[in-house]
């Protein structure tokens, strides 16, 4: 099996990574760990229904259910970051590699309160940095209509 690809940093390999958000933040970026799954769980039970909605395309019920593919990715069939600021989770990207294996559906979460601060931007960018290593080159993602963000 292949290795786990890893973040750079100023060309080092690093399992975590700290960006700066557009409003000059500091956002923590590493892979979510199965010890993660609790963090990862308050963080969707915090989410407005409207994001649930915006991003499950339909109200869910927030539960370990959708904890579980996002924790401890393999960096071959599926991928996932978690942007920490503190202890505590605000936002979520990942990845599900499609049947081209050069292309997989990505998806991401921001905590309410958090958005606009360039967050999914940051997701985005080392999501697609580490799928790449994978052999990824492109994302697809469906997006509701009335989803503007």
């Amino acid at each position: 099996m292949r290795e786990p690809p890893l973040l750079r940093v100023g060309g080092q390999a690093a399992g975590a990574v700290d960006v700066i958000l557009k409003d000059g933040g500091t956002l923590r970026l590493r892979p979510p760990a199965a010890g993660d799954a609790e963090a990862v769980l308050a963080f969707l039970q915090g989410l407005s229904e409207r994001t649930l909605y915006l991003r499950f395309h339909g109200i869910r019920h927030v539960d370990e259910s959708l904890v579980d593919p996002i924790v401890d990715p393999d960096w071959v069939e599926r991928g996932a970051l978690a942007g920490w600021l503190g202890d505590r989770v605000v936002g979520i990207a990942n990845y599900v590699r499609l049947r081209d294996p050069a292309v997989a559906e990505a998806a991401f979460l921001v905590a309410d309160e958090e958005q606009g601060r360039g967050i999914g931007t940051r997701l985005l960018e080392q999501l697609a940095a580490r799928a790449a290593e994978t052999g990824i080159t492109r994302f697809v993602a469906e997006v509701l209509a009335e989803n503007r963000q």
